[in-house]
């Protein structure tokens, strides 16, 4: 982890922890790290994430309206900026990789396990406050750090490999890694009081395990290729 930890994430983290244990031995995941995961899989998942990507950083937009201070909504700004011209760039240069254009993804139809996943985000944003709003974020940014982080210790030729390496250098690299402190610092400004009021822990801490959950079906939806 590139953080600190600290009493809100870890409460986060132990709530999710029987989810996350399992995200590295899911076989697309290993598949990405080992090299061995075929291609139509991960082109799969790639439109998919692309198509989700583009609903995430719309959270991070409504962070944006719903904030109450300038530094505040800069933050989130700065996060809108670095999904969709950094982690997304990544996806493009795949995508060119693959023979794939723009025109055919925005033609994709949306995974049922992605549209549930991203329509949960967005209603969370649009019925709740910031907390939930940066809580529902955290799950994705954080988890694919600590995937990549692991793949790389587990296979330390990872970032090497002639087509996953991207993938893992993306994860693992100085940008992501700084987005994530970034998103993590915010969380715990926003949820400072937590403690203070229990209901509202157990619904922070619901809206983060759901998303776990969500994360997990993403990854299953990719490697079954499931519409």
């Amino acid at each position: 982890m590139s953080v600190k930890q600290t009493p809100v994430l870890d409460h986060l983290l132990a709530a999710g922890k029987h989810i996350w244990d399992k995200y590295c031995d899911h076989p697309f995941v290993d598949g990405i790290g080992s090299g061995k995961l075929d291609k139509e899989r991960f082109q799969f998942y790639m439109v998919q994430d692309y198509l989700y990507l583009l609903q995430y950083t719309k959270v991070f937009a409504m962070g944006i309206i719903k904030s109450d201070s300038e530094r505040m909504m800069q933050q989130f700004a700065i996060s809108v900026d670095a999904f969709l011209n950094g982690e997304l760039d990544t996806h493009r240069a795949y995508m060119k990789r693959l023979g794939i254009t723009i025109e055919e993804v925005e033609n994709t139809p949306t995974a049922l396990a992605n549209s549930t996943y991203t329509s949960y985000m967005l209603n969370v944003a649009q019925i709740y406050g910031l907390p939930e709003l940066i809580v529902s974020i955290l799950s994705c940014a954080w988890t694919y750090e600590m995937i990549a982080d692991t793949l790389l210790e587990r296979y330390p030729d990872a970032a090497d490999h002639e087509f996953y390496g991207q993938w893992i250098r993306t994860y693992t690299g100085k940008d992501f890694k700084n987005t994530n402190v970034q998103i993590i610092a915010m969380t715990e400004e926003l949820c400072a009081d937590a403690f203070k009021n229990p209901a509202h822990l157990e619904r922070l801490t619901d809206v983060f395990v759901k998303c776990c959950r969500l994360e997990m079906g993403f990854w299953d939806m990719a490697w079954d290729m499931a519409l």
